[in-house]
């Protein structure tokens, strides 16, 4: 049997108190991956110190140094879904967040990553989202609350060739 490696990653959508509107990030112009594009707070998981990180812990640290936004400002965070994805990089297990902020008085701060913006919920589907989720994967966040198990497939242009759940 081949042994399948997978690099692991973490993406988070921040929604305000009452849950209209989501926090998202246009990633800047100089971005490896989809430059330009609409995609939630996330990252890579690390090990710093050479300690394993948690997929809840890298959620707390990518929101942190991404928004500036503390753990103690937000009231809920969960685990709500998880992406096998494969793409010119290589496999990847994307865990994938949603989180509440406790007050719509939370500031978040500039990011070399890309400029941050509030969207209303209804209207994300006029975002130039990533790939994934623009094919239906943020609006099912939105919408259901059940677990999601989602694979992706992308090509060498990083367009999606196949996505199921």
């Amino acid at each position: 049997m081949e042994k399948c490696l997978y690099l692991s990653a973490v993406e988070i959508f921040i929604f305000n108190q009452s849950g209209k509107k989501i926090l998202l990030l246009k990633r800047a112009a100089n971005r490896r991956v989809h430059p330009g594009l609409v995609a939630g707070v996330g990252g890579k998981m690390d090990c710093p110190f050479g300690k394993v990180e948690t997929p809840l812990e890298t959620a707390i640290r990518e929101i942190e140094e991404e928004t500036g936004i503390l753990n103690t400002d937000i009231s809920d965070i969960r685990l709500a879904g998880i992406t096998t994805a494969d793409d010119r990089f290589g496999k990847w297990l994307i865990f994938q967040f949603i989180a509440k902020l406790k007050s719509d008085s939370v500031k978040f701060r500039d990011t070399d990553e890309g400029e941050l913006f509030w969207a209303d919920t209804d209207s994300i589907s006029s975002l130039n989202l990533i790939p994934d989720l623009k094919n239906g994967i943020l609006q099912s966040y939105i919408s259901d609350t059940s677990f999601k198990w989602i694979k992706s497939e992308f090509n060498e242009n990083d367009e999606i060739t196949s996505l199921s759940n």
